[in-house]
């Protein structure tokens, strides 16, 4: 597997596209390409390996990201981590996978990054369907899509349209609405409580026109009025 061998991808008419790449380089980073390039060499095909439907543009990406001496200057970024992703877990390529992850991970949550982590690689080219949907929970990260779900429900997301096919999915989002809606009732039903009781203060003057002094703003103690600044009954 010492010569360059050809990568043949569908062209956008004729003649198809043509990428020549090191065997060695494709054997060592995927178990998947290994097999391929052995079984070649056993039925004595030429060295040739067809990519029929992929995109070239992103398996040059996906090179570079292999290649020895080019590899540490590539970064995984908003642009190309789905289709990178994509590529490493249908060829096995595992730490490129893992890196991708946890680029998904730390990126900020939006119902796109919502779908790409319940769908992992089939995502965005698939419709969303909970049968297609155990990729977070495959690798472990079941967390971040639960995180996402809930600060979007927070700050008030209402546009979750592409996720109604997802019946799992739903059920996620259902349960951190009536979350969100329960957590918001009580503090509602809490605030009219210290309303009613004379708890509240605005510009530092209670309602009865004293002064607040709250003990865990480190002042000293002289009443049991609610601070608003801390929350804090003293």
């Amino acid at each position: 597997m010492d010569q360059e061998i050809a990568v043949v991808f569908d062209g956008d008419g004729d003649p198809e596209e043509r990428i020549t790449v090191n065997p060695v380089v494709l054997a060592l980073a995927s178990p998947v390409f290994k097999s391929i390039l052995t079984q070649n060499m056993a039925a004595q095909k030429s060295c040739v390996i067809e990519l029929r439907g992929k995109d070239p543009d992103e398996f040059k990406v996906l090179v570079s990201f292999l290649m020895p001496a080019s590899s540490r200057r590539q970064s995984i970024t908003e642009k190309n981590v789905d289709f990178l992703l994509r590529w490493a877990d249908e060829y096995c390529i595992e730490p490129l996978r893992e890196e991708c992850v946890a680029f998904v991970r730390q990126l900020p949550p939006t119902v796109e990054r919502v779908l790409q982590v319940r769908l992992g690689p089939a995502w965005p080219t698939c419709t969303c369907s909970s049968e297609e949907a155990d990729w977070a929970y495959a690798f472990g990260i079941e967390d971040h899509l639960e995180f996402c779900v809930k600060e979007l429900v927070e700050v008030g997301e209402v546009d979750w349209g592409s996720c109604l096919k997802d019946a799992e999915l739903m059920k996620i989002l259902i349960t951190h609405f009536m979350n969100f809606n329960r957590d918001r009732t009580k503090e509602v039903k809490d605030l009219r409580n210290r309303l009613k009781r004379g708890h509240v203060h605005t510009g530092g003057v209670l309602q009865d026109g004293h002064k607040l002094e709250c003990g865990k703003c480190e002042n000293k103690v002289q009443s049991v009025w609610q601070c608003q600044r801390c929350m804090y009954s003293a």
